[in-house]
């Protein structure tokens, strides 16, 4: 009987690590493309490397369950994408999502690498090697030196995503 008069729980609204996410996602991606500012690129490429920062962080510092982490991830890249279709209204959700896909692997891979330097050479190495991946992938043209500068922009963006991705994750 007195079950009538219990309080109905709130329905729930985004999660709230989804939405610190998407904000850091933001931050991250408007760093980069300071980053690539003077030079001629693609814009989505950018966004498909910051895509896959903060899904390589988020995993990394989660701690959830398999299922959750999943459902987490999932709701972040299609947001994320949602946020690039805005942008790319030609572009269908499927062809962006192949897209960010078939370059996850390759770009994850060099973001621990950057993240597990264990030294002042190792890191410029690593960044080096994820500038010249993002480089190719954004169809910009530079040598090596004209690369050292956008590597080093690099690595203090990456930094900050990282603990912020981590201070969301466990909030």
């Amino acid at each position: 009987m007195f079950g009538l008069f219990k309080k109905k729980p709130a329905t729930s609204g985004p999660d709230p690590r989804l939405l610190r996410l998407l904000e850091v996602y933001q931050g991250l991606e408007g760093q980069v493309e300071a980053l690539y500012a003077d030079v001629r690129h693609s814009p989505p490429e950018l966004r498909f490397f910051a895509m896959s920062a903060i899904s390589v962080y988020a995993q990394s510092y989660g701690q959830l369950p398999q299922r959750e982490m999943e459902a987490l991830i999932t709701s972040f890249t299609e947001q994320a994408l949602a946020l690039l279709i805005a942008r790319m209204p030609q572009a269908s959700f499927e062809l962006l999502h192949q897209a960010f896909a078939d370059r996850f692997g390759e770009y994850a891979a060099l973001i621990i690498e950057v993240s597990n330097a264990e030294s002042e050479s190792d890191l410029q190495q690593s960044t080096l090697a994820l500038i010249n991946v993002l480089d190719r992938r954004a169809k910009v043209e530079r040598d090596m030196v004209d690369a050292i500068a956008p590597a080093l922009g690099l690595v203090m963006p990456l930094t900050h995503c990282q603990a912020d991705v981590r201070d969301a994750m466990v909030a």
